[in-house]
């Protein structure tokens, strides 16, 4: 067990948990502690994390959410340092998608388990997403599905990104183990999974696991759109996406072209405004060490 003391804190809270972390940290002066500003300095977080390496730092906890802790790892990742470092999680972001298979709820009962000594290391898998020249990684999932016009929008509007889905065209080539398969199909939506959650708790199979050394892709086919959203409204309330009319893939690799230009996510993080025609996903197996409760 590392002792919680032995890790760099690098915080980067939401609003609504900004003034605890802030008493907690001044509880625990002795810890060693940088907050992240990126309204001042866009990839403070990548220069944090550059720093850390450089500075000889084995053991690092990330305060934040989904896409604190995904961008952490992809910039571990590009400085090939993954190997090198156990991570440590704490979840005071807005989603927290990756902690919820965990059932632990608040963050503070997290932070008793760490304080406990009680915690153990476990190794999981991460996705990577490549397309054009670029490679990203995905700790949750990744997927396509928003038009551009949904893109360019400020705040999320879930009725206008479902009135304009587009029916996609896609060739889908996956393997698993010795298989290989093909199949074109059409969709509104795909999305591959690493990890189950996503978008603040919905899912389509709970049983996705980050350490089963594949991915799980949903391709969901054109449908009736108010049906669609009443299926997001019910998954809100707890309830499963899975409906026997997607397509599952499972598999080490999936690889997927579109006639149609796709705009990929990535940890709720929109990668491109420009679009591609082709999006190769792989798993990275045992890739990355994380202290957990």
């Amino acid at each position: 067990m590392i002792p919680f003391l032995d890790f760099l804190h690098i915080l980067n809270p939401n609003q609504k948990s900004r003034r605890q972390v802030e008493r907690y940290f001044k509880k625990h002066p002795i810890f060693k502690s940088i907050w992240v500003d990126r309204s001042s300095h866009p990839t403070h977080l990548e220069t944090i994390i550059e720093w850390a390496i450089l500075g000889g730092y084995k053991h690092i906890a990330v305060w934040g959410g989904d896409g604190t802790l995904s961008r952490a790892i992809q910039s571990l990742y590009e400085r090939k340092a993954l190997d090198k470092v156990v991570l440590c999680f704490v979840p005071v972001g807005t989603g927290n998608d990756f902690c919820r298979r965990f059932s632990l709820g608040s963050w503070k009962k997290w932070i008793r388990e760490y304080e406990s000594d009680t915690g153990k290391i476990e190794t999981y898998d991460l996705g990577l997403l490549a397309f054009q020249e670029t490679n990203r990684i995905f700790l949750n999932n990744a997927g396509f599905g928003r038009s551009r016009e949904a893109l360019d929008r400020t705040k999320s509007h879930p009725i206008k990104d479902i009135k304009e889905f587009h029916t996609h065209k896609l060739e889908v080539e996956w393997e698993n183990g010795e298989s290989h398969q093909f199949e074109t199909v059409w969709a509104y939506l795909g999305i591959v999974f690493n990890s189950p959650f996503f978008n603040k708790g919905l899912y389509f199979d709970k049983m996705i696991h980050p350490a089963d050394k594949r991915l799980t892709g949903i391709l969901v086919p054109p449908q009736n759109r108010f049906g669609l959203f009443m299926k997001f409204v019910k998954s809100r309330l707890g309830g499963s996406l899975a409906s026997s009319s997607n397509m599952r893939i499972e598999g080490q690799e999936i690889n997927i072209k579109s006639e149609e230009p796709l705009y990929p996510q990535v940890d709720g993080e929109v990668l491109t405004k420009e679009g591609t025609n082709e999006l190769k996903f792989k798993v990275l197996p045992n890739s990355f060490k994380l202290l957990v409760p």
